[in-house]
């Protein structure tokens, strides 16, 4: 994913009821410029497992760039500039 913006985050702690295990991350929403194919802006939400470190102070409002190991698996959330948004995460 290219450079996106942060527009909200979520934390996520909860048993799964179809197998019992402990479910435990972050969901990042994020907006960013798509090709052709979307007029306007994209939103996408992203899941990350709670190993995958945020950066600190990471809130609205900021750019991010968000890396993938081969699986398609979030692997970094890196700051790219910072916004003027509120609700550190």
């Amino acid at each position: 994913m290219a450079k996106a913006t942060l527009v909200g985050y979520k934390a996520v702690d909860f048993t799964s009821p179809t197998d019992g295990g402990h479910v435990k991350g972050t969901n990042l929403y994020v907006k960013y410029k798509a090709g052709d194919y979307v007029v306007g802006e994209a939103t996408e939400k992203i899941w990350l497992r709670s190993d995958v470190q945020i950066p600190v102070g990471l809130k609205p409002g900021d750019e991010v760039d968000v890396e993938y190991n081969r699986y398609g698996k979030v692997e970094k959330v890196l700051f790219t500039k910072i916004g003027k948004g509120e609700g550190i995460l």
